[in-house]
């Protein structure tokens, strides 16, 4: 009996330390992360998809199979004319799906907000219609997404989000990223808009509106930050720790030392820049 007690007494003090313990190494984790959080690389792909073109990033994702990808297919400034992508995409997208840690978004321009709607609902509609295996879409990405408020875009947002979210060709989880390049006004902000890149541009101007952007109130899953321009005398230390510092604000991140055709082009680093991204 005695015997079981002095068990007992133990089992006690040791659930009472780790109920100290854990909410402090907690604490002192997001404080002071020096690893970076979990993120995702995402990548505006607007490179057609000729012999051997997307090579690089075939290569970056079997080199980097523990991050996670998120791909943006834009085929023309949209999904195209036709109800199914033409046969060299369907062939290159059907390779993305290969892989496990892929997801793709269809991409979709909304010019500010000033694109009828109709149209928009058309392109939405398009994706979601490459039922095919292994060309199904997991959402949208809206590019020049509205940002300053005006009568009515509020409600705008609501309407191309939820064509998103009950469009049924779309694959779960109906990702809706919306890129204004800056912050939205926050009267467009809709429950439904998953991801908001609110940066992007050089990395000269980012130094400049990191504090700011850090100061955003939402949970860093909710943002994306695109930085193209990253100094190359950054060497892989120092990248890591820059990226790093990215992830504990956001988690969809694109960085590229490249300073002009970034999406058009993949660039010689471009394994260096995944390989940053925190897994």
């Amino acid at each position: 009996m005695e015997a079981f007690k002095n068990r007992r007494r133990t089992t006690v003090v040791i659930c009472l330390l780790l109920a100290i313990i854990i909410p402090l190494v907690v604490l002192f984790s997001r404080r002071g992360n020096t690893h970076g959080y979990k993120s995702n690389f995402i990548l505006p792909l607007y490179i057609y998809p000729s012999e051997r073109a997307w090579d690089p990033l075939y290569d970056a994702i079997i080199t980097h199979p523990r991050t996670k990808f998120t791909v943006i297919i834009n085929p023309y400034n949209g999904p195209g004319k036709t109800p199914q992508p033409e046969e060299e995409y369907a062939a290159a997208i059907q390779r993305l799906d290969k892989f496990p840690n892929v997801k793709r978004l269809g991409y979709v321009r909304t010019t500010y907000g000033t694109r009828n709607i109709s149209n928009i609902i058309s392109d939405i509609s398009t994706y979601a219609g490459w039922t095919t295996t292994g060309l199904g879409m997991h959402g949208i990405f809206f590019d020049e997404a509205p940002a300053n408020f005006e009568d009515g875009l509020d409600d705008y947002v609501k309407r191309i989000n939820q064509a998103v979210k009950t469009a049924p060709g779309l694959l779960p989880e109906r990702i809706t990223v919306h890129n204004a390049g800056r912050v939205p006004d926050r009267r467009l902000a809709d429950p439904n808009t998953d991801v908001s890149v609110v940066f992007e541009g050089p990395y000269s101007s980012y130094q400049s509106r990191s504090a700011i952007l850090a100061s955003l109130p939402l949970d860093r899953t909710r943002y994306s930050y695109i930085i193209h321009g990253v100094p190359t005398s950054k060497k892989s230390g120092e990248l890591r720790k820059f990226v790093n510092g990215l992830s504990t604000h956001a988690q969809y991140l694109f960085v590229t030392d490249l300073k002009d055709k970034y999406y058009e082009a993949f660039g010689p680093r471009l394994s260096d820049y995944v390989g940053a991204i925190p897994t």
